[in-house]
């Protein structure tokens, strides 16, 4: 696709300004292709013979770019910065100052169409692709619409894996594929690649910078649709009865220590990840943890300690590290006094984004004149010391539950 828009830019020589930074590495672009050319729309500013802006309102700017040609900041004559620019790793960008189109990969950016022009094709950094076929059709790789081969270091921003035929979440890596661009074709975080799992077949060539054509890696640990794997717990064996009523699940009594081990298992470490979790017990102001009626208690820092760092030994077991051991949409509640520290923390440090923790603001439980009497009323402790109550169908629309969204 050819542009017809004008030359911005004035031909004429430059001044010389010898902090201009020049690159003379590898260019990231499309590679160079026989046949006519078109004609460049601006200055190249990686080039050392390259123009400067021409003066706008008076002043004169010229080009700073990084090593791999992306203008990063645009100078004034005396050296000071007028505008500096950040790229994602796709090519959008985000700049104030001087309004000028020479931006990513030293190339024309056009704000209507929201492009680059790369003389040949445009580009669309917002999904890291160019919008027509390769001029040179299969020549240039089976990937007609690549950028780059898909490299940015050992990222893959288009996801070009291939599913293996009759397997749900099973894929075949292409060349230049990489882990981190299979967690992201799942809308995963490009860190989830933790949480994928190389197939019997598959061999370590290098995890997980390093993966081959060929190699085989399951992907069902980053579905958001994960098969029912609930886990719920009681620390206090009274808390377990009333929470069944109220919040309709089936606790099993255990020790707080006993917790982080049993969430491990339950998780298998990452291969059948937990849907739910529901803890009942007692807590206190300000503290990450969750205590039974001995007194003893478990945190979130004691659930991460069980989690070991990703290696190609664990993932081919299916195993670590803690961010897999929950599904990427699993809810956690925990129905215990002041849980909203731990709430968080369990979002924060555990949780994966789509995922989501409850925790509580006050005091909470069910009134013990009214469970003896078989009329379960569920309650929590304003500020001020008053009790507000609630039945059992509205205790989770309680004010004092506080939601936390996953950040990993």
């Amino acid at each position: 696709m050819k542009s017809n828009r004008q030359r911005n830019y004035d031909p004429a020589p430059a001044l010389p300004l010898p902090w201009l930074p020049v690159n003379r590495g590898p260019r990231p672009h499309a590679q160079q292709r026989p046949g006519p050319l078109a004609p460049p729309l601006g200055p190249d500013p990686a080039r050392s013979d390259a123009p400067p802006l021409p003066p706008q309102n008076g002043t004169w700017y010229t080009y700073g770019h990084d090593l791999t040609k992306n203008v990063m900041e645009l100078y004034k004559a005396d050296g000071t910065i007028a505008t500096a620019y950040d790229y994602t790793p796709y090519g959008s960008v985000t700049a104030s100052g001087i309004d000028q189109p020479i931006q990513w990969s030293s190339e024309h950016y056009d704000p209507e169409l929201a492009l680059v022009y790369y003389n040949y094709r445009h580009y669309n950094p917002a999904d890291g692709r160019w919008i027509n076929r390769d001029p040179i059709a299969e020549k240039g790789g089976r990937n007609l619409y690549g950028f780059v081969e898909n490299r940015f270091d050992v990222q893959d921003f288009l996801g070009l894996w291939t599913k293996v035929e009759g397997s749900e979440h099973t894929w075949c890596a292409e060349r230049g594929d990489s882990l981190s661009g299979l967690a992201l074709q799942y809308g995963a975080s490009h860190n989830d690649w933790q949480c994928l799992w190389p197939t019997s077949d598959t061999g370590d060539h290098g995890y997980p910078n390093s993966i081959w054509e060929g190699d085989k890696y399951d992907a069902s640990n980053l579905d958001t649709n994960c098969p029912s794997n609930s886990l719920a717990v009681a620390l206090v064996r009274s808390f377990g009865e009333q929470d069944s009523v109220v919040f309709d699940v089936s606790p099993v009594n255990i020790s707080a220590v006993q917790v982080p081990l049993e969430i491990a298992r339950r998780a298998k470490y990452g291969a059948t990840p937990i849907t739910s979790f529901h803890v009942s017990g007692h807590g206190a102001r300000g503290l990450d943890a969750a205590f039974d009626e001995e007194h003893k208690y478990f945190t979130s820092v004691d659930i991460r300690r069980l989690s070991q760092s990703p290696s190609f030994a664990n993932a081919k077991q299916k195993k670590d590290p803690v961010r897999c051991w929950f599904c990427r949409s699993a809810s956690v509640r925990l129905a215990t006094c002041y849980s909203n520290i731990m709430a968080l923390q369990f979002a924060t440090n555990i949780l994966r984004k789509g995922s989501v923790s409850w925790g509580t603001r006050h005091i909470t439980g069910v009134e013990p004149e009214y469970y003896v009497l078989g009329d379960l009323r569920w309650f929590y402790k304003n500020d001020d010391g008053s009790s507000i109550h609630s039945n059992p169908d509205n205790a989770i629309k309680s004010p004092t539950w506080v939601k936390f969204d996953g950040k990993l």
